[in-house]
């Protein structure tokens, strides 16, 4: 979720697309507005708009039987994309974040110990 926020709106909690998508996960409020009053979240509060977010990607991760290129595609509404930019672009994050991650825990043991 960290790396699809980074695509999205790379961390502006006030973003707004020219499409109207709103927030840190860019959430499209006409599409999900059911989604939205059903969870009771706010999508310009941080916390709604990622609550909102999670429960958007969880719910194409399960249409897609565990595929997370076509549940990211999808959430990106660019399912049809053969080339699966969006896709790459957040697993390309992903793995960016992952690599940080695994760096300081070398230098978090080499304190440590």
């Amino acid at each position: 979720m960290l790396s699809l926020i980074g695509i999205e709106s790379t961390f502006n909690p006030r973003a707004k697309s020219y499409v109207g998508a709103t927030g840190l996960t860019q959430v499209m409020p006409d599409i999900h507005k059911d989604k939205v009053k059903k969870m009771g979240a706010d999508l310009h509060s941080i916390h709604g708009n990622i609550k909102v977010g999670i429960a958007i990607l969880r719910e194409y991760i399960d249409r897609d039987k565990g595929n997370i290129v076509k549940a990211l595609q999808r959430y990106n509404g660019s399912y049809n994309d053969r080339n699966l930019k969006y896709s790459a672009l957040v697993l390309e994050k992903m793995e960016s974040f992952q690599a940080i991650q695994e760096k300081n825990k070398k230098i978090f043991e080499v304190f440590e110990s």
